[in-house]
């Protein structure tokens, strides 16, 4: 059952990172998720088709938004979602000198 495994492989790696950011093995996700132990590892190999509500449950016990995980750089989404909070809260003058700041030190590497 390989058709779509790059999506899905792609999708896969995504939960993986948040598993093993929020300490729980394959194992443990595929038991709270009522199925053997082997299940999420079956997931990771594309030997079985992932659907939605699976990963909408998955997603529910990782405690991840759907918006984090689909973020283009999820392994930095909580770091840069209070970075832009931060910079939001900046008046107009602080938010124009940091972003000139930003282009210099980008410019200069």
């Amino acid at each position: 059952m390989k058709e779509n495994s790059f999506e899905q492989e792609n999708i896969m790696q995504r939960v993986g990172f948040f598993r093993n950011k929020k300490n729980i093995s394959a194992s443990e996700l595929s038991r709270s998720l009522g199925h053997r132990r082997n299940y999420i590892y079956r997931l990771e190999k594309c030997e079985i088709k992932l659907d939605l509500s699976t990963l909408q449950e998955i997603l529910e016990i990782l405690n991840v938004s759907v918006s984090e995980f689909f973020s283009f750089n999820y392994a930095s989404y909580e770091q840069d979602k209070k970075f832009i909070e931060t910079f939001n809260k900046l008046n107009q003058n602080a938010k124009d000198s940091l972003f000139n700041f930003l282009n210099f030190i980008s410019n200069n590497k």
